[in-house]
């Protein structure tokens, strides 16, 4: 990876270390976000592929999150549209091709204020992802009003729909997932403003604390 690239989340895919960097902003190229595995051998970044590239100039691009789900790995980025106002998401099975995951039901409403003219424009949450089962994968997404919904696919984005959108004014610090009093694990959002457990059953969402963070 080049110096000027951002590393901002990796993961641990087929016995390697990958990293998802953010293309340093330049007003005269189209700036991405890339994966790159981590060489033992050589000591730094190489291999991989493009993630997303913006397709226009003095554009900026963004890596929310990125996880392993499955059989491949996933990347949540801001979109490519000619504002890049809205969320998008991508897949690979071997961290060199990247593919479109945003299928049917994806969130596609512009839902970030501003132009991202700068990779500082915007703090780390507007969006994470959760490997929530073997099937299923969810994304946490900042909406036009500044709810968080919760989408999910069981078919690697083929499919997307909507689980719950939890009103909130805060920031999304966090996506995992917790044991409940059954030993279940269940996934938990936590905001600024409360965390929440999220029922796949039912497609709701349960207040576990409330009014206790700033953000």
């Amino acid at each position: 990876a080049d110096p000027a690239e951002h590393l901002k989340v990796y993961v641990q895919f087929l016995g390697d270390l990958w990293g998802f960097f953010e293309e340093n902003y330049s007003a005269s190229e189209f700036t991405g976000v890339f994966c790159r595995k981590y060489g033992a051998t050589s000591d730094d970044w190489t291999g991989g592929g493009t993630v997303l590239e913006h397709t226009g100039n003095a554009a900026g691009m963004r890596c929310w999150d990125a996880v392993v789900h499955g059989s491949r790995m996933f990347c949540l980025t801001n979109g490519v549209d000619a504002a890049e106002l809205s969320h998008d998401i991508e897949s690979s099975t071997d961290g060199v091709t990247w593919s479109d995951a945003s299928g049917t039901g994806w969130y596609t409403t512009a839902s970030l204020s501003n132009v991202i003219a700068r990779r500082n424009t915007y703090t780390d949450s507007y969006g994470k992802l959760l490997s929530a089962t073997a099937t299923t994968l969810l994304a946490a997404l900042k909406d036009a009003n500044g709810n968080c919904r919760i989408d999910k696919t069981t078919d690697n984005g083929t499919n997307w729909s909507n689980v719950t959108t939890i009103p909130t004014s805060g920031f999304l610090w966090g996506f995992h997932l917790a044991f409940n009093d059954n030993g279940d694990a269940v996934p938990v959002v936590i905001l600024s403003d409360g965390i929440w457990l999220i029922d796949l059953t039912n497609n709701a969402a349960q207040p576990l604390l409330r009014g206790l963070m700033t953000g």
